[in-house]
């Protein structure tokens, strides 16, 4: 039969243990764990909770491509635009 383990003073070497939860961790891993656990307790309403994800790419190209014909236009377009109405009324 085997004899127990002594841990005492020059006896067996102890176990390695998980100390991570006392470890220093850096800052940002610190931030990034206390935004997750206030944003798991926190009721949040709707309308300021859709802008916590954001689209896709494939999205974000044809919104672009929407929101380009609504631009409004460049300086060099408006004289360019100006001069040529007044080209035709001549």
């Amino acid at each position: 039969e085997k004899t127990p383990k002594n841990f005492r003073l020059g006896g067996d070497i102890q176990p390695k243990r998980d100390l991570t939860r006392f470890v220093r961790w850096p800052r940002y891993i610190r931030l990034q764990r206390m935004k997750k656990i206030m944003l798991m307790r926190l009721k949040m309403p709707p309308a300021i909770h859709r802008f916590n994800s954001t689209i896709d790419k494939n999205q974000a190209g044809s919104l672009l491509r929407l929101l380009k014909k609504y631009q409004p236009e460049t300086k060099e377009a408006k004289k360019a635009r100006l001069s040529e109405m007044a080209q035709q009324k001549k």
